[in-house]
């Protein structure tokens, strides 16, 4: 079973102002996959809540070394003025990206369900997040 998730275009056309030369990775971000090894532990999760977060504990390490791995490379490729953009832009990334899972938590009351929502949050953001840094070493 492919996990997928949809990057909001037309919501971010909208918040925008409606004017928007799309990115290069705004095309791609349609159907972001996860590693086969997410989905195998999925399946074989039976849907118990704790291996579902072993599950997606190990994707997000697997994420974040994509990340990590992504914006080494670009601070290695930048120059100074891009390198204090990219770092700015990661640390408010990094704030916003806490902030908004933790609202998953806080809205729905901390329940079981809310632990793999939170989790899946996390995973989804640094996943688009990986995939953006990603599209940047295309340009």
């Amino acid at each position: 079973m492919k996990r997928t998730f949809a990057f909001p275009v037309a919501v971010t056309a909208g918040l925008l102002g409606g004017i928007v030369a799309a990115p290069a990775y705004a095309a791609g971000m349609t159907a972001q996959t996860y590693s086969s090894d997410y989905d195998k532990c999925m399946d074989k999760s039976g849907g118990i809540t704790a291996d579902m977060l072993d599950c997606a504990s190990a994707e997000l390490s697997r994420q974040d070394k994509k990340l990590n791995a992504a914006y080494q490379t670009l601070m290695r490729k930048s120059t100074e003025e891009e390198k204090t953009a990219l770092r700015d832009s990661q640390r408010g990334w990094l704030a916003y990206r806490t902030a908004s899972c933790k609202l998953t938590m806080i809205f729905g009351g901390g329940g079981t369900m809310d632990l793999i929502a939170a989790s899946s949050c996390n995973l989804d953001e640094t996943a688009r997040r990986v995939f953006f840094l990603e599209s940047l070493l295309v340009e």
